[in-house]
């Protein structure tokens, strides 16, 4: 592990599992066929990068990352004290 700096960095999610498994998922329609509901799989593919900026490095600092069918959301935590 390093030292957390100034600065900008990238993040990169791998979502191959999660994509596999999308492909995967199949609803079964009211004539008994089945029908796939992700055919082109995950919808922000296999992997996901995200920027961030650092503008104290003195200071604790975490994410929250959420994942939807439909959305990513990242935000600062909060953390209690």
């Amino acid at each position: 592990a390093g030292q957390l700096r100034r600065g900008l960095y990238l993040l990169e999610y791998d979502f191959t599992g999660l994509d596999n498994a999308a492909r995967q998922i199949y609803k079964k329609t009211a004539e008994g066929s089945f029908s796939q509901l992700s055919p082109s799989g995950f919808f922000l593919a296999t992997k996901t990068g995200v920027s961030l900026k650092v503008e104290d490095s003195s200071t604790c600092n975490h994410l929250v990352l959420s994942v939807s069918d439909k959305e990513i959301t990242i935000r600062p935590g909060v953390r209690a004290h």
